[in-house]
């Protein structure tokens, strides 16, 4: 959940090594942004360090894939996968933020709940 500047994570799977997070487009911030931030958390880095994630996927095009489809009515189905800095990340319609860590190659001493 979003709260302020501060992403929490909802999860961390250690058998499927993904961490989770919801995200919450009423909330400060848009989906790409939560995405850099969830990165950034995970690896202990400042998000402005990161790559731009427009180098792999079209934010806007992202933030739109999962926008309502008209006012009130949330997508129900729906989920994006794509690599990002090293990372395996999926969107669901749901608003959930799945970012596997298998492949990544960080710091172990990241946040994990």
């Amino acid at each position: 959940m979003n709260r302020g500047n501060q992403l929490d994570f909802v999860g961390y799977d250690p058998s499927t090594d993904e961490a989770y997070l919801i995200y919450d487009r009423e909330k400060d911030y848009s989906l790409p942004i939560a995405i850099v931030k969830g990165i950034a958390a995970l690896t202990g880095e400042q998000a402005e360090e990161i790559p731009p994630l427009h180098s792999v996927v079209n934010p806007d095009a992202l933030d739109a894939l999962f926008e309502p489809l008209a006012e009130e009515n949330e997508r129900p189905l729906g989920k994006v996968s794509f690599e990002y800095y090293g990372f395996e990340i999926s969107v669901y319609a749901s608003d959930v933020i799945c970012i596997n860590t298998s492949r990544a190659d960080f710091d172990s001493d990241h946040p994990r709940s």
